[in-house]
């Protein structure tokens, strides 16, 4: 054996293996860092990998079996005495050993994990605070109308990934903001506060797609790339070895639930699949317009796979919209209800039906059923913004409050849609709420919360009031921008607003809006302010009287905005009957808060539950906390008046409130809402001074 292994080392084998297995290393390294660059598919890497692991025997037995001599390579078994060249081959691979070794530390440098730390490395394994975002997939398919297919490949790739808890994954909403952007990787994952970005291109023509998708970490390295060539019809078989590939370049354990998830296939119908993401696409853009043909595609989607779940809940979705942002018809509230039951017939953890009927749940104040939802939703899509921020608003709810379990939602959602602006006006609340003002004023200054530049002064404004504990800080404030542009009849109305819902005083309420609809009389906002103003000040007959002779042709909208106003005198007047009468052609067309009010002031029992049975699911906290206040059920009334998202300030300034302001629960609710406790402060300590360049029309 001794022998055996003096011959070993004379033929120079072992030598010969170590240079091979380090000069294969380095190959292989090589080759990890170039592939993405170039886009090579990872089949060639693999092949690569076998082909040196294959050459090693031969390389073995090549060393074994022959010498280089003087004269050539020849079998050791006829190498003559003299002829040998053992020694210099040793030589010569000890440096070939010495200089794969230093570009392998050279190699290993540039990728960012040094030779000695390597085995630490590779058993350290992503936290659960790993986070990913994936950048919208470019399309460069040769036709021009295949946009919807990169979409809906980042979309199904992003929610995927979504699905496993132990990933944090940046929602599409604020990773769209990326697309086409000139920031560079490292810069997009520090704004978004992530450890790794996806990104990619893909292309479809003739039936087939070509997907190439590269994981990159946070030292702008490579980490894994795929280049997947297939017929269309395995699009959800792609998404799905995407996502696993990335939870295992993570090691992100994939649950058994998280499994089941992965491989469910939404569709059967790849043309299906198809128009409802054209559909989805259209949404996104947000145009009015673009809604009948929304249906349409949606339609018949249903009409090519009538068990497609997700076509059932954004049909839900686009009506519930309708209802809200549009003032669709009412009773299309049934069929919302009736599809967001298909499409969770079909599949019970839907993520669009399970969010949907959490909001629907918790705007209808079901409580109960919004927190059954929600766990659903919770359990199933841990990473969905909107599940999260509805979560934060049910537990600072008075019916779950569970403050540090609330702030944690936040924070979370917060963090996986970091520019949505729906999220960011709610994240603002939330770090007022808990006494965080430079925080709320940063947040105010470098985030979009959908508001324009009047919008966003006033609320920096306000809260700078409350964090100082000065209730008369916003109106002083206010002035200050009168006193600036005395002729603009904003400040006027919001200053009379101001005065109305902080200090309840109708008689500087009326002034200012008055002088505001002096500026401009073409507002149909300005002008319901000040026959609001006149009402709550009684003058009642020069309220009615300016509606009278009003010239409608004015206003953008039609007569029944009228009717609404007119309404509104009638009811503070207390003559509910009337008032009923005026809503009538105004409720054909929106729910409106004002008939359910007069409708518990009338005390009709039949017409109140009639009313509450066709539009539960558009009663907010808003309209349960008055009907209470007029029902005189002070526990009821509080326990909406506790809602997280109470309107305080038309809470503070209406009637029906009046007979509980000395309540000491009634003042905690002042406080809480940073306005001034009656007999505290007085208006007269802001010295308001009639603005000095306005002539106000008399009405």
């Amino acid at each position: 054996m001794k022998n055996f292994f003096e011959e070993l080392k004379r033929r120079n084998v072992i030598k010969a293996a170590i240079a091979y297995v380090v000069v294969a290393w380095v190959v292989l390294q090589v080759i990890s860092i170039l592939a993405p660059l170039f886009e090579v598919p990872s089949g060639v890497t693999k092949f690569i990998t076998v082909l040196l692991f294959i050459g090693f025997p031969i390389w073995i037995v090549f060393s074994w079996v022959y010498e280089a001599t003087t004269e050539g390579v020849k079998r050791t078994s006829e190498v003559q005495p003299g002829e040998s060249m053992s020694h210099v081959i040793n030589k010569r691979l000890n440096i070939l050993i010495v200089v794969m070794l230093v570009v392998a530390v050279a190699v290993n440098l540039l990728m960012g994990t040094p030779v000695l730390n390597k085995a630490d490395n590779q058993s350290e394994e992503p936290s659960r605070n790993t986070a990913i975002v994936v950048l919208p997939f470019d399309d460069e398919s040769p036709g021009e109308d295949s946009e919807w297919f990169s979409k809906a490949m980042t979309t199904d790739v992003q929610s995927n990934l979504a699905l496993l808890s132990e990933l944090n994954v940046i929602s599409n909403t604020s990773a769209a903001r990326y697309k086409s952007s000139e920031k560079s990787v490292p810069e997009i994952m520090q704004e978004l506060g992530v450890n790794y970005v996806l990104e990619g291109n893909v292309s479809i023509h003739d039936g087939y797609m070509r997907i190439n998708v590269q994981l990159i970490d946070s030292n702008d390295h490579p980490v894994w790339n795929e280049v997947f060539r297939e017929e269309f019809k395995e699009v959800h078989h792609i998404q799905e070895r995407i996502s696993r590939a990335i939870a295992e370049k993570l090691k992100v354990a994939i649950s058994t639930e998280e499994d089941r998830e992965l491989v469910k296939l939404p569709t059967s119908s790849l043309q299906a699949y198809e128009l409802v993401n054209r559909a989805v696409m259209l949404l996104d853009r947000g145009n009015r317009e673009d809604e009948k043909t929304v249906k349409e595609l949606l339609n018949r989607a249903i009409a090519l796979d009538s068990g497609y779940a997700d076509v059932y809940a954004l049909k839900a979705w686009v009506l519930l919209n309708d209802v809200w942002e549009y003032g669709g018809e009412t009773e299309t509230l049934g069929k919302i209800d009736s599809l967001t039951r298909k499409s969770l017939e079909l599949d019970p953890q839907n993520m669009h039906a399970l969010i949907l009927k959490s909001d629907l749940s918790y705007r209808e104040l079901n409580y109960e059923q919004t927190e059954y939802w929600l766990e659903k939703a919770l359990a199933i899509h841990p990473n969905q913004p909107l599940i999260n921020e509805i979560a934060y608003y049910l537990y600072t709810s008075p019916f779950a409050p569970d403050t540090l379990r609330a702030y944690q939602h936040m924070e979370k959602a917060h963090k996986l849609d970091p520019y949505s602006p729906s999220i960011n006006r709610t994240y603002y609340y939330y770090l007022n709420q808990k006494g965080d003002y430079d925080a709320a004023y940063d947040h105010l200054k470098t985030h979009d919360l959908g508001w324009d530049e009047d919008e966003h002064w006033w609320a920096n404004t306000w809260w700078t009031g409350v964090a100082e504990n000065d209730p008369t800080y916003a109106g002083k404030a206010l002035i200050e921008q009168l006193e600036k542009d005395p002729g603009n009849a904003k400040w006027h109305q919001q200053i009379a607003r101001y005065y109305d819902g902080v200090f309840n005083d109708n008689e500087n309420y009326v002034k200012y809006a008055k002088s505001a609809y002096a500026l401009d009389k073409k507002n149909l906002g300005i002008l319901s302010e000040y026959i609001q103003a006149l009402a709550e000040y009684g003058a009642y007959e020069k309220a009615l009287s300016i509606l009278d002779t009003l010239d409608i042709s004015r206003y953008e909208r039609n007569a029944l905005e009228v009717n609404r106003m007119r309404s509104n005198v009638l009811y503070q007047q207390g003559k509910y009957e009337d008032a009923l009468k005026e809503l009538e052609e105004f409720s054909k067309v929106s729910r409106t808060s004002a008939k359910f009010w007069t409708l518990a002031q009338l005390k009709d029992k039949a017409a109140i539950d009639e009313f509450i049975n066709d539009y539960r699911l558009e009663l907010n906290q808003n309209d349960w906390a008055f009907y209470y206040a007029i029902q005189g059920n002070r526990d009821s009334m509080y326990f909406y008046l506790d809602h997280p998202k109470i309107f305080a300030e038309l809470v503070n300034s209406r009637f029906e409130f009046d007979p509980y302001r000395n309540d000491e629960r009634y003042k905690d609710f002042l406080r809480k809402h940073g306005f001034p406790i009656p007999g505290e402060y007085n208006p007269s300590e802001l010295e308001i001074k009639q603005p000095r360049t306005i002539e106000v029309e008399g009405q």
